[in-house]
C-alpha cells in the first residue's frame, strides 16, 4: 500500500513507510498484502506451496460459506492472482476478466 491518507471504516488513517496508524498515532492495521503474507509463510515454514495456498483460498471460502470463491471450477467466480517467481502480482482477474496487468 502506498505511502498516503485512506478510510478505514469511519476513520481516517495514514501510511507511513509501510506503516498504517490512526490520527493519534496509534497503529491501525496493517499494510501487509496476500502474496507478501503468502511469501513470507513459505519462507517461515516447511509446507508446501499448494498447503499454504489452500489457507489464502478454499479453506477460507469455505469457511465463511462463499460458495463460489476459493476455487478456480465451473461455476466458479473465476478470481485470481497470478504473481511471478518472486510473489509479485503479475496480473488479476476478477469474474474472469482480466483487471490488472503489469505487463
Amino acid at each position: 500500500m502506498p505511502d498516503g491518507r485512506y478510510v478505514l471504516g469511519t476513520d481516517t488513517v495514514n501510511v507511513t513507510n509501510g506503516v498504517c496508524r490512526d490520527s493519534e498515532g496509534r497503529l491501525a492495521g496493517s499494510t501487509l498484502t496476500q502474496e507478501i503474507a503468502l511469501k513470507n509463510f513459505l519462507e517461515w515454514t516447511d509446507w508446501a506451496f499448494e498447503e499454504a495456498l489452500l489457507g489464502l483460498t478454499l479453506n477460507p471460502a469455505r469457511a465463511l460459506k462463499l460458495e463460489r470463491k476459493g476455487a478456480l471450477e465451473p461455476g466458479a467466480d473465476a478470481d485470481i492472482a497470478i504473481l511471478d517467481t518472486r510473489f509479485r502480482v503479475m496480473k488479476t482477474f476478477v469474474g474472469g476478466r482480466m483487471v490488472f496487468d503489469r505487463s
